[in-house]
């Protein structure tokens, strides 16, 4: 009897040893006498994050709390956890190939082993090495949430539904295998860097509808040959087609009042480019490392050209700076090794330090006479 008793203790034991052992991977916050994970130390392929440690309910994931997992494959949301703070979970986990939420978990939900809100209007991670080379994203989805698709290399095709009107920064970032994309007339809202780092992507239909493109969206599209942007768009952001190699023409629209820094920098197939009327100042970096520019068109309504703006735009042969640009910056066509002439109005009153440097070719130089250069 005693010995029974004896064995009994001693399998408890060995069990509360393990669990101590596997709660010891979890860096914790305890708060009201619930627990948050704030990191996970562990380094399985396997991972069922606990419902209770120490005796206090499990109900919260920290923000960061599984990143960078690069051995998991396969991970276990119980039922206890009803907040997963701010950045969605599981970033960086390159194995990661199925998420699976208990039943009983009151606001998540997972479905073909991709995570879901209960409700299933916000789709927040699809696993970023799940099979398949396509995906259906669910009808009634709404939401596609901050770095959803990010870094899932194996997918070639994903189906975006018409119930779709907001998609976060970086909703598909880096998915380096995908080839085309049409997005949904329902889309409002496209944030920044969606598409970015989509090496592989050569189409993208943009609906007509859309007002407003977020900045570095399609960054570092390398193949991206042919994109149209909606005539209602107003503002081409910072970074939106930077290092878009492949990106041979491209037809700013008319209501376009600003294009941001870096907008297309390192576009090194662009050809020709007119900026429309309503843009009043070209930021730095704008057009720099556009090497096969050979004619940039600046509208009257411009009033400064900033530092860097065509820097590096080597076959640029000639430039005619317009009526009412007050200020060149620094570098603005640096290295721009073809340029041959360039026109100054009279009302440029500066001109940036090296603003012409190592312009080997420019034998025209009309200048007013009043301007200051640095």
């Amino acid at each position: 009897m005693f010995g029974g008793i004896a064995k009994i203790l001693g399998i408890l034991l060995i069990l509360s040893g393990f669990t101590d052992k596997v709660h010891a991977q979890f860096d914790t916050e305890t708060t009201n006498g619930q627990i948050t994970i704030k990191k996970y130390t562990g380094s399985g392929d396997s991972l069922d994050i606990p419902s209770i440690i120490n005796g206090l309910p499990v109900t919260s994931m920290g923000n960061g709390a599984f990143e960078n997992l690069t051995n998991l494959t396969s991970v276990t949301i119980p039922s206890s956890v009803t907040n997963i703070e701010n950045a969605p979970p599981f970033r960086g986990c390159k194995s990661l190939s199925v998420i699976t939420v208990e039943s009983q978990n009151a606001n998540y939900v997972s479905i073909d082993g991709v995570l879901f809100n209960k409700s299933q209007t916000e789709l927040i991670k699809y696993p970023s090495n799940k099979a398949g080379a396509s995906y259906t994203i669910p009808e009634g989805i709404t939401f596609i949430g901050l770095l959803a698709f990010d870094g899932c290399s194996n997918l070639t095709s994903i189906t975006i539904p018409s119930s779709v009107s907001f998609i976060a920064p970086f909703a598909f970032a880096h998915c380096t295998a995908l080839k085309s994309e049409t997005i949904p007339k329902s889309v409002t809202i496209l944030g920044d860097y969606a598409f970015s780092g989509c090496s592989g992507l050569t189409d993208m239909s943009i609906p007509g509808s859309l007002t407003s493109i977020g900045q570095g969206t399609f960054q570092r599209c390398k193949g991206l040959s042919k994109v149209n942007i909606p005539e209602r768009v107003t503002s081409i952001g910072k970074d939106l087609f930077s290092g878009c190699t492949s990106l041979k023409n491209i037809v700013i629209p008319e209501k376009v009042t600003f294009i941001g820094e870096n907008a297309f920098d390192f576009c090194t197939g662009l050809t020709n480019v007119t900026i429309p009327s309503r843009v009043n100042c070209i930021k730095p970096w704008a057009f720099n490392n556009c090497s096969k520019l050979t004619n940039v068109t600046i509208p009257k309504s411009v009033t400064s050209i900033e530092a860097n703006s065509f820097s590096r735009c080597l076959v640029l042969t000639n430039v005619v700076i317009p009526e009412n640009v007050t200020s060149i910056g620094p570098f603005a066509f640096s290295e721009c090794g073809s340029l041959s002439s360039v026109t100054f109005p009279k009302s440029v009153t500066t001109i940036g330090i090296r603003a012409f440097a190592r312009c080997n070719s420019l034998m025209n130089e009309e200048d007013p006479g009043n301007s200051t250069r640095g």
